[in-house]
């Protein structure tokens, strides 16, 4: 299973720049899902959210309530294809790392969009994503490819801003390590 992931997952590649969804369509039960996700919250704006559901699922979607939900969130939903399918301009042309759900997507993505995919959950990115967006000018994470058992899966996300210009004057800012200032 480890060796499966490994091969779907493109996890030395960069940032994420766009998540895909619905390979294949996503269902009204998993529109539900996400939108219960994302309420109260907003994707970072350079990361597009893009889901591909049918008609008839999108109908029971909105008649749910959770269009709006998906849209205030800022997720893309384009009906009757699947990824496999897609190209630019959904794929947007400076996007070189997809991430998505899907094991379907995560094998063909890679051939047939020229991007790397990266297989990754669902909930930890919109948990992170919209935390990061609002306080936060920088994001990057990494997940530890090589940890096993209890340890897999681990990683590290980081998010950062400039850091305030020091009045005239003083000194500069030192390095704060666990309370204690270094300089």
């Amino acid at each position: 299973l480890l060796r499966a992931w490994h091969e779907l997952n493109g996890a030395d590649t960069g940032p994420v720049q766009l998540v895909s969804l619905g390979n294949p369509h996503f269902s009204a039960t998993e529109l539900a899902a996400l939108a219960n996700l994302c309420r109260g919250k907003r994707r970072h704006a350079s990361v597009p959210l893009v889901v591909t559901c049918g008609r008839a699922e999108m109908a029971k979607a909105e008649a749910a309530g959770d269009l709006e939900v998906l849209a205030a969130f800022g997720v893309t939903l384009v009906n009757d294809t699947c990824w496999c399918m897609v190209t630019e301009p959904v794929i947007p042309t400076d996007a070189e790392v997809i991430m998505t759900n899907s094991g379907k997507y995560a094998h063909y993505g890679p051939g047939l969009s020229g991007r790397a995919v990266r297989f990754g959950s669902l909930a930890e990115y919109i948990a992170i994503a919209a935390a990061s967006e609002r306080d936060w000018e920088y994001t990057v994470a990494w997940v530890d490819c090589s940890a096993a058992g209890r340890r897999l899966g681990r990683g590290i996300f980081m998010r950062a801003n400039h850091a305030p210009a020091p009045a005239a004057g003083a000194a500069p800012p030192g390095l704060v390590i666990a309370g204690r200032t270094r300089r």
